[in-house]
């Protein structure tokens, strides 16, 4: 019932072909060999199967309906939107007892109340599609949960990112993101992680588009804390440019990111498993949740009695989307405050004038070696290891002693560049003033002879008290 493509009657026929067409004992004695009624509901009653594009005997009504085959073993495949479900009337008064609904069972709680009372007074048999739990990352998350390979649920965190604006501007009544997507993820979190509550909800509006925007429609964000102790983060993209929908599941002992196939078709899923010491698996494998979720409602329709676990998960996950949307509501700004959709402004940063690089090094300034004498130099005595090992800072801090014997064998005249300024990040240091060496003499004395007893003591020198007097002192030709 339904019957169109928006909402997903094609979709259910198209997998009902699948599964006809496979055969085998997997689906003995589940269908029959005659082609679906269909029967479109509302003012689309009557409607030639063309105009659906798919492959159905279409009826004017429910009661002609019930002339081509017996309401007691059919399932009805009821394929109206979630909230409005009041063909389900109908239905029981013509004898229709399977009906297969796709998630969410409602929107509210009202809605739900209604539905579950009627399938419990009628002891109706209520199967819910959800591409999420009927899939095959589900069954082997669930697989991973009950043999603890990895321990427990920690943490459970779903990107939903659907480009449906088009979808959005056109219907009647849109609804709230909180509709659309997190239904399914909120069913899943439930089947790994049990039982929960809502601890935070927003929804944001779209995106202006042609001076269009709808409110409530552009996205959410949900979080869950469940009574085991782990936590699940929601976030709904409504306005994405492009489709993803993606799981990561934290457990004791290590993960696993699940990316499942976009659309109700069949498609490739993929599971990323990592274990606590760093191994990694991929699994590529075909998956078609549809089929599958068609396959298994019809196995519990023969094997299930009532109460239906399945319908007491789905029925607390409309409870929870009711929660969510009551305080996504209270946390909403006020009208005429800043919209929840926010675009960040580029903030525009001035970049600071380059300098030029022959500002910002010292020039250069040649050192004039002296003229090499044809003497012998002593070499002065080299600096204790103390005073090797302080720092730079530290030697230019240095009190240097008052005077320092320097023996020489003769004094020799050097003739000196001018002093060059030393430049520091921290200080700017005056050119010292150059102290003159003693002045040559005349001859030398050969050791040992008597010119050279009767000679004077050589004269005594400072040593450089300064910085710049230090590097002059260290370049002295030998």
């Amino acid at each position: 019932m339904g019957l169109g493509e928006s909402d997903g009657m094609a979709a259910h026929v198209r997998a009902l072909r699948r599964l006809r067409a496979e055969g085998g004992d997997r689906v003995a004695g589940m269908f029959g060999t005659e082609p679906p009624v269909g029967y479109w509901v509302g003012e689309g009653a009557g409607a030639e199967p063309d105009a659906a594009g798919v492959d159905v005997e279409v009826v004017d009504s429910l009661v002609q309906a019930t002339q081509l085959l017996y309401p007691g073993n059919t399932v009805v495949h009821l394929c109206t939107p979630p909230g409005d479900r009041t063909v389900m009337h109908e239905l029981v008064d013509r004898g229709f007892r399977l009906v297969l609904l796709d998630a969410p069972l409602a929107v509210d709680r009202d809605g739900l109340r209604r539905l579950v009372g009627l399938a419990e007074r009628y002891r109706l048999r209520i199967g819910v599609v959800d591409p999420w739990l009927n899939g095959g990352i589900c069954r082997r998350l669930l697989a991973a949960v009950s043999d603890g390979r990895l321990g427990a649920v920690r943490r459970i965190s779903v990107r939903h990112s659907v480009p449906r604006l088009a979808q959005t501007f056109s219907a009647e009544q849109p609804g709230t993101a909180l509709d659309v997507e997190p239904p399914h993820s909120i069913a899943l979190a439930l089947a790994l992680a049990g039982m929960a509550e809502v601890a935070a909800a927003t929804v944001e509006d779209t995106p202006t588009v042609d001076g269009r925007r709808v409110a409530d429609m552009g996205g959410a964000r949900l979080t869950l804390r469940h009574q085991a102790g782990a936590t699940t983060d929601i976030f709904c993209d409504l306005a994405a440019p492009m489709a993803e929908q993606q799981v990561i599941v934290e457990f004791d002992k290590g993960s696993v990111q699940c990316n499942y196939p976009l659309g109700t078709e069949a498609g490739f899923a993929q599971m990323y498993w990592t274990t606590e010491n760093g191994q990694t698996r991929r699994d590529i494998f075909a998956d078609d949740p549809l089929r599958q979720g068609f396959l298994d409602a019809y196995r519990l329709f023969v094997t299930e009695s009532w109460p239906q676990p399945s319908l007491r998960l789905h029925a607390r996950v409309v409870e929870l989307l009711a929660d969510a949307k009551a305080l996504a509501r209270r946390s909403a700004p006020t009208p005429g405050s800043i919209p929840p959709v926010q675009h960040p402004t580029p903030i525009s940063v001035q970049q600071p004038t380059p300098v030029p690089i022959a500002a910002q090094q010292p020039v250069p300034v040649p050192f004039q070696q002296p003229v090499p004498a044809p003497v012998a130099y002593q070499q002065p005595a080299p600096a204790t290891a103390a005073f090797q090992q302080q720092a730079p800072a530290e030697i230019f801090h240095q009190q240097a002693p008052a005077a320092m014997p320097v023996q020489h064998t003769t004094a020799m005249a050097v003739q000196h560049s001018a002093p060059t300024p030393v430049h520091s990040p921290q200080r700017r240091m005056d050119p010292p003033t150059p102290q003159p060496f003693p002045a040559a003499q005349p001859h030398m004395p050969q050791p040992g002879s008597a010119a050279m007893a009767a000679a004077p003591p050589p004269a005594t020198r400072q040593i450089p008290q300064t910085a710049r007097q230090m590097v002059d002192y260290a370049r002295r030709p030998a």
